[in-house]
């Protein structure tokens, strides 16, 4: 009962983190959130996403193919709470809380066996590695904010416990359980899809000894052969094959110019040992070496405490996805765990689970790819601070102390910087190259209400399209009919569409050709702000335009700039 309580108040703690000021904290609604809303709500009111699809497996915004899962966890609580932002990022900020349950199974279980000592320290294990996941910087910045990874994460560790337990004294229920949850972590995650078979036959290949003496092999074996099905299955489909050509190492454009480059260096007439040289230059070498180059960066320090973590939307400035405090133990647990002196089996699942992040070059080194690692990480994590703690009997309880301090402070530095320097997500870096998408589309909710309070004033209202068409915001945030307007925005395929006195452009700066095209004299015109759009020069150069309004972000940029001509 004991142990229940602690284990509530940590899933209550990790809730709260994920939760407290959900609707405003990351700052700005992005867009691929803003597409999980409109498409849950398209989905909730008429059974089709925006494109007019009936339920499928994946959505296709810009050759993506992004799974389709995380729509329908969104449903249920768009009909709780609204159309707003807390209820799009909540599901994710759930089941983020919700991962320390099967945490706690999954390190008790691992622990468990007829030494009562060993149970009784794999609780305690399990207990601690769930708290550090309830503070983990890396989870909490992921589960705010509508990541579907995190979802799947829930229940792909949950599987992996059933597993465990199925091979250790388990029955034929908790083969079709770990089945059935794999298959949900599947409809929510590409990179799942490539783990779920590694993890699997590495568990059993750990639990060997087990599987041989066990009763129930066929349902161990009927798993593992169940995942590698599914993966045979999503991974020969169109949509899966597409997504991965995008971000490939084989489609990376300096592996294949390394690739050319060596084809014709090797074509001169005066090199010698050419067909060695061909062996050695060959593509699958080159592929290889860039290979061996990605995967260790998702253990460098610069990607769990620096500043190399990608996307930049998801980072927090000033803290890594690590606090130097975690980083601290996490060596240490290595070293542990490689003394043999704890459980190998999340230190082997640990090094397995950034395999697929490393076969991809776009966004990389990529913390949602990577995210798998986060519940092991904590793991050995846990086995470092219990060694710190464990150093001195003498000295016991003044380590503790000292260690529940760093921990406070690390995480409440951590909180200062997500909730207080956040606006945009940037390092504290003076030259350093910010992507667009790392604005996390400010100012684009702001412009759709501010364009619906406006349109009856003005004969026409042409909108850019920077970064992103705003089309799913202002249907989500106006609450318009997804019967109704998908009609006219399943249009955008083909260019500029229009929905009532509203046209869609697809141009940055529309005012380049609206005020000269568009014969309505009352016209309102909306162009990306300063410096991307000239808008002043065209001004003073005699653009018979004025500027009503502009849309800032919190730094004082210019997201926005609405211009009329009346």
């Amino acid at each position: 009962m004991k142990i229940l309580k602690t284990l509530l108040f940590i899933f209550t703690l990790a809730l709260f983190l994920r939760t407290y000021q959900l609707e405003n904290f990351p700052v700005g609604f992005h867009s691929d959130e803003a597409r999980v809303a409109w498409n849950a709500y398209s989905i909730l009111k008429t059974g089709k996403d925006d494109r007019g699809n009936v339920p499928s497996l994946y959505y296709d915004t810009f050759g993506d193919y992004r799974p389709t899962g995380i729509f329908y966890f969104t449903i249920p609580s768009i009909l709780v709470f609204g159309r707003n932002e807390f209820a799009v990022r909540f599901p994710s900020a759930l089941f983020g809380a919700l991962t320390v349950f099967p945490l706690y199974l999954f390190v008790t279980e691992i622990f468990k066996n007829k030494n009562l000592q060993s149970v009784i320290n794999g609780k305690k294990l399990a207990i601690v590695s769930s708290l550090l996941l309830a503070i983990s910087p890396w989870h909490i910045e992921v589960s705010r904010a509508t990541s579907e990874v995190g979802i799947s994460t829930f229940f792909a560790l949950s599987a992996i416990y059933f597993l465990v337990k199925l091979i250790k004294n388990g029955g034929r229920l908790d083969a079709y359980i770990a089945c059935g949850l794999i298959t949900i972590s599947f409809l929510l995650y590409h990179a799942i899809r490539f783990l779920a078979p590694i993890f699997f036959i590495t568990i059993i290949l750990f639990y060997f000894r087990e599987f041989k003496s066990s009763k129930r092999k066929k349902f161990i074996l009927g798993s593992l052969i169940f995942v590698f099905s599914l993966t045979i299955f999503f991974s020969t489909t169109p949509e899966a094959r597409k997504r991965f050509d995008q971000v490939s190492i084989f489609k990376d454009e300096n592996t294949n110019y390394e690739i050319k480059r060596l084809e014709d260096e090797n074509k001169k007439p005066n090199l010698t040992g050419r067909i060695i040289y061909k062996k050695l230059d060959s593509k699958y070498v080159i592929y290889a070496k860039r290979y061996f180059l990605e995967y260790p960066t998702y253990f460098s320090s610069n990607f769990l405490i620096g500043y190399s973590a990608r996307p930049y939307r998801y980072a927090t400035p000033g803290a890594g996805l690590f606090t130097f405090f975690e980083f601290g133990l996490l060596i240490i647990g290595l070293v542990e765990a490689a003394k043999g002196k704890k459980n190998l089996l999340p230190l082997l699942l640990l090094l397995i689970a950034p395999l697929p992040a490393a076969l991809t070059t776009e966004d990389a080194p990529n913390l949602h790819r990577a995210f798998f690692m986060v519940p092991f990480l904590m793991t050995i994590e846990t086995y470092g601070l219990l060694s710190v703690i464990d150093f001195s009997k003498k000295y016991k309880n003044l380590v503790k102390s000292i260690v529940f301090i760093a921990m406070l402070i690390s995480t409440t530095y951590f909180l200062h910087m997500y909730f207080d320097h956040s606006s945009f997500h940037m390092p504290f870096i003076k030259e350093f190259n910010l992507d667009g998408s790392s604005y996390r589309n400010i100012g684009t909710k702001d412009l759709v209400l501010r364009i619906e309070k406006l349109k009856g004033q003005y004969d026409k209202v042409v909108v850019n399209n920077s970064t992103d068409d705003p089309y799913p915001w202002y249907a989500f945030f106006t609450g318009k009919d997804p019967a109704e307007f998908n009609k006219y925005a399943i249009k955008r395929k083909d260019g500029p569409w229009q929905y009532q006195n509203i046209i869609f452009s697809r141009l940055k700066c529309p005012t380049d050709s609206a005020f000269t095209t568009e014969k309505e004299q009352n016209l309102l015109v909306i162009d990306a702000g300063a410096p991307d759009c000239a808008y002043e020069a065209k001004i003073n150069d005699g653009l018979q335009a004025k500027v009503v309004d502009k849309i800032l972000r919190p730094s004082g940029s210019e997201v926005y700039v609405l211009l009329e001509r009346k």
